[in-house]
């Protein structure tokens, strides 16, 4: 594909969502950019997610329900079968906040080997998150995977380290930080459900917050690394 018209996969992790799926599917259909494929891994749902993925079975790409090890396995698998020259990765309960989203992120992009992000409306907190990072913001918040779009000569290359079933995908993020150019666009790109699926399954942080911290320290620098103590103790 020609940068002028790269393709962009779409990758959604999902496990038991039959409810909420079908509006991330129909805005994925009402992409006015044409270019684009939709992977599907589902970890062996025993709802309807399955049979309301299969109604969708035109638009879907690839697909696939088996067990196993967690989100983070799931989208590693969604990365291994992805094609694209950009990848993002959408949780089953978000969606696309515009038929022109991936249009416009498009008409941003001027190199393919760069990490392009914008924001996420978050309907629980009704705001934007989260401007232009650095990495003194990165050290104290992520990226959110929903805006984020990696070109394949980064995400054929790097999977989520599954020794992080928590901070795998901000992990992932820090690990990149140095080595690959992070640029920012003014563009929403998902309604991100930070009260439900996508924006759970936090509560065991403090378990593998030392861990993690280390990876801030060795990626960042250690005045990121006492920023990001800092930040923990004030919030």
């Amino acid at each position: 594909m020609t940068q002028n018209c790269p393709l962009i996969s779409i990758v959604v992790a999902t496990y038991n969502c039959g409810s909420v799926i079908r509006e991330l599917l129909d805005s994925y259909i009402s992409q006015t950019y044409f270019n684009k494929e939709l992977i599907i891994i589902d970890g062996g749902s025993t709802d309807d997610t399955v049979s309301v993925i299969k109604a969708y079975d035109k638009v879907v790409t690839y697909m696939i329900s088996e067990p196993d090890h967690g989100v983070y396995d799931a989208i590693n698998k969604g990365m291994a079968h992805a094609k694209g020259d950009f990848l993002i990765v959408m949780g089953a309960d978000d969606h696309f906040i515009s038929s022109s989203v991936l249009s416009d992120v498009v008409n941003n992009i001027s190199d393919m080997n760069t990490v392009y992000y914008g924001d996420v409306y978050r309907n629980a907190r009704n705001d934007l998150y989260r401007g232009k990072f650095n990495k003194w913001l990165l050290a104290c918040e992520n990226i959110c995977h929903q805006a984020i779009f990696y070109p394949r000569s980064v995400y054929s290359m790097n999977q989520y380290d599954l020794a992080f079933p928590v901070f795998a995908d901000y992990v992932y993020n820090i690990r990149l930080w140095k080595s690959v150019d992070f640029r920012y666009i003014p563009v929403c790109v998902t309604c991100y459900n930070c009260s439900g699926m996508s924006g759970g399954g936090r509560s065991d942080s403090e378990k593998y917050a030392p861990v993690f911290f280390n990876e801030v320290r060795k990626h960042l620098g250690c005045f990121c690394f006492l920023l990001r103590h800092l930040y923990k103790l004030t919030k």
